[in-house]
């Protein structure tokens, strides 16, 4: 069992090579130990004492492969849809993890499949991780790039940076290793050479290691706060923004809420950074980036009763993304009117991209302000009609696309649960219930049906208004609505009501 560990770690290391020969009889190699891993297990002479040290379900690096190299493979599509373009990526159907490995594909594209194969091994295959880490650490020194063969050895070089940072244990266990490496890497991203390579690698750091990562990263990011309007300093945040916005896909549920240094860390990154983005409001890759790591934070949120970024910054980040994704000048200025005075009020400059790379940019940026009501958005828990916060909401539940409308009920659903104690809020979305346009008006009944689900409290809203919109929502032509109808009204009619001594509305119909 060790000797196919070791193998399957020195296999790995061979699939960092860029030569598609030898990356070949690395999958060779990995297929071979799985079949003989395969066969002991069968084997009916196995010892007994190995028998039982030998775990029930043993994943081998090729299984990863196997049944996950599809989805990693969707994974890259994803990215070259938003930022990277790959030759014989026409017909995404026929391509698969072994032929980008043996095939004539671009090395940028192996590197990125190589760390999702290494990422997904760690945890599943923890023995060869640790020989793994053992086997690269030596080699990502980057002085080892010899300049007579730059473009393979940088190549190389990028492969073992990407496996070290996925595979680095803690600084605990590792001592000075892991924070040199992460120190050289943060400086390469002063250089054009191997900027792109430090960040793949970066953003791939272990999530146990990110509390090093952040203090190595701060002068980086001081440097383009005192800068922010110069060329270099702005490209630095952007590349600051996309590896925080990857290691903020890797949250784990709660993560934020039992590490409170990393929690800090990342409310105060947000804070500071946004203030630059805002007065830049011209790169859609800059801020895509910084909305994914927005919305992975403020979904933190939900799963705890922590507040983790405080309502005036929540407040401030919902005004000024709204304001740089919006597509009407007008509609922006009344977001950067409502800016805390001392803000600078910069000129709208619509956002140029491709037709897609908009919709994926809208539409993560509107991840990110639902995220902001997963905690209560208003300190005195209420709020006015005429609240921006509701303009967003209707404008969105009448979006033409399915999963914006999503979104929207998301963030109306969780509006509701902080404001259910709110006659305001709730009196706004009963009125809306029976709005002119139908995607509003179904939208904010579903909300209202949802927060009963969680909220079984009627004592804001008279029972006769609730039996008054259930009959008027039964005859909607929606079937979803009709359900949800039908819900609340078993909801209501289960609910004991005492009013002036009297009982009502029992369990029954």
């Amino acid at each position: 069992i060790e000797a196919i560990t070791q193998l399957e770690a020195a296999a790995l290391v061979y699939l960092c090579n860029p030569q598609r020969r030898i990356r070949e009889l690395a999958l060779e190699l990995l297929k071979g130990l799985k079949f003989i891993d395969k066969r002991r297990k069968k084997s009916r002479t196995m010892d007994s004492y190995e028998a039982e040290r030998l775990p029930e379900n043993c994943t081998r690096v090729y299984d990863i492969i196997e049944e996950s190299g599809s989805d990693i493979v969707n994974t890259i599509l994803f990215q070259k849809k938003f930022k990277v373009e790959f030759p014989n990526l026409d017909r995404p159907e026929k391509v698969s993890i072994e032929k980008i490995a043996t095939g004539d594909f671009n090395q940028l594209l192996w590197s990125i499949c190589l760390g999702e194969l290494v990422y997904l091994a760690k945890d599943l295959c923890p023995s060869v991780r640790s020989i793994l880490w053992n086997l690269v650490i030596g080699r990502s020194n980057i002085s080892q790039i010899e300049e007579d063969e730059l473009h393979y050895n940088r190549d190389l070089w990028r492969n073992y940076a990407i496996v070290c940072c996925t595979t680095a244990p803690t600084a605990l266990e590792s001592g000075d290793s892991v924070r040199e490496l992460l120190t050289m890497l943060s400086l390469q991203l002063k250089t054009d050479l191997h900027k792109e390579s430090s960040i793949l690698a970066l953003e791939r750091t272990n999530i146990d290691l990110v509390n090093e990562l952040i203090p190595i990263m701060k002068p980086l990011e001081q440097d383009c706060y005192s800068k922010r309007l110069k060329r270099k300093p702005l490209e630095r945040l952007k590349d600051i923004c996309k590896i925080y916005s990857f290691i903020s896909d890797k949250f784990s549920v709660n993560l934020l809420a039992k590490d409170e240094v990393l929690r800090q860390a990342f409310v105060n990154f947000i804070s500071e950074a946004i203030n630059v983005i805002f007065e830049v409001n011209d790169d859609p890759f800059l801020l895509y980036s910084f909305c994914k790591i927005v919305a992975n934070v403020g979904e933190q949120q939900h799963f705890t009763s922590l507040e983790f970024i405080e309502r005036n910054l929540k407040r401030r980040l919902f005004l000024m993304i709204s304001f740089m994704i919006s597509e009407d000048e007008q509609q922006a200025q009344q977001f950067a009117a409502l800016l805390p005075p001392g803000f600078k009020k910069v000129a709208f400059k619509k956002i140029i991209g491709t037709d897609e790379i908009s919709e994926l940019l809208y539409e993560k940026a509107s991840k990110a302000i639902a995220s902001l009501f997963s905690t209560p958005f208003v300190d005195d828990k209420s709020i006015q009609r005429d609240d921006p916060v509701l303009k967003w909401v209707s404008s969105h539940l009448t979006h033409p696309t399915p999963s914006i409308r999503k979104i929207a009920i998301t963030g109306l659903n969780r509006l509701l649960e902080n404001l259910h104690d709110s006659p305001e809020m709730l009196e706004i979305a009963l009125f809306n219930c029976y709005a002119s346009e139908h995607a509003v008006s179904e939208g904010f009944f579903i909300a209202i049906v949802e927060m009963y689900k969680n909220n079984k409290e009627f004592a804001s809203c008279p029972i006769a208004t609730l039996f008054n919109l259930i009959l008027f929502k039964l005859g909607d032509p929606n079937r979803l609505v009709r359900r949800s109808a039908i819900q609340l009204l078993q909801i209501v009619t289960s609910n004991r009501k005492v009013e002036s001594g009297e009982e009502y509305w029992v369990n029954s119909y």
